[in-house]
C-alpha cells in the first residue's frame, strides 16, 4: 500500500490502464502490439509473457493471459516462472505478443475406453481478443513461508494485485491489420 500525500492514510495503488495499439495477421499468426500506463507514484510490476491462451468456439473469443489465474499445477511437471516487468510512475511499456495461428488442447469428452483425444482451434477464426495482464505494485518474489501455496494457487497468482483487460476485434483475412488508436 502507499500513502495518500499530506494524510499518512494508506491508499490502495492504482491499475494501470491498458490499451490494445495494434492487431495483425501474419504468416506466424496474430502479432498484438499493446500499451500499459502506470498513472501511479509508484511503479507498477506486471506478467510480461504469454501464460495462457484460451479458446471459446461458441463465443469466437481467444483470451491471452499473461497472468497465472485459473492455472492448473500438475504433480510432477516443471512449472517454470512468468516473465516480469515494471513501469516506473507517469510512464508507458510497449508489450508485443504473438499467438499462433492454432492451439491444440487435450478434449474434456474422452474417447471411446478413455482414450485421449485432442481438440484443433484454428485462433483465425476468432471475432474477438481479450488480453489480461496481471500486475502488483510490489516486485514478484516467491513466498516461501510455511503455507503460502494453500489453494492450489501458483506463487505468481497469489502474488497479482489485479488484472488489467483489454479487447479488440482482430481484423479479417483480407484486411490485414486493425490498429486501434487512443
Amino acid at each position: 500500500m502507499t500513502t495518500k500525500a499530506g494524510t499518512g492514510a494508506p491508499r490502495e495503488p492504482r491499475a494501470p490502464k491498458g490499451t490494445i495499439r495494434k492487431v495483425a495477421r501474419t504468416r506466424r499468426g496474430t502479432e498484438i502490439t499493446l500499451r500499459l500506463r502506470n498513472d501511479d507514484s509508484r511503479p507498477v510490476h506486471y506478467i510480461s509473457n504469454v501464460r495462457t491462451l484460451r479458446y471459446d468456439p461458441a463465443a469466437k473469443r481467444v483470451t491471452v493471459g499473461l497472468s497465472d489465474e485459473g492455472r492448473v499445477l500438475v504433480p510432477g511437471v516443471a512449472n517454470v516462472h512468468p516473465a516480469f516487468n515494471f513501469i516506473d510512475p507517469d510512464s508507458e511499456a510497449e508489450l508485443h505478443l504473438v499467438l499462433p495461428q492454432r492451439i491444440v488442447k487435450l478434449s474434456e469428452a474422452g474417447g471411446p475406453q478413455d482414450e485421449v483425444r485432442f481438440e484443433e482451434h484454428d485462433l483465425l477464426d476468432a471475432d474477438e481478443i481479450v488480453v489480461e495482464v496481471a500486475w502488483s505494485d510490489l516486485p514478484y518474489y516467491e513466498d516461501a513461508r510455511p503455507g503460502a501455496r494453500a489453494g492450489g494457487r501458483t506463487p505468481a497468482e497469489a502474488w497479482a494485485r489485479g488484472k488489467v483487460a483489454m479487447i479488440a476485434k482482430p481484423p479479417g483475412p483480407d484486411d490485414g491489420d486493425r490498429s486501434q488508436k487512443r
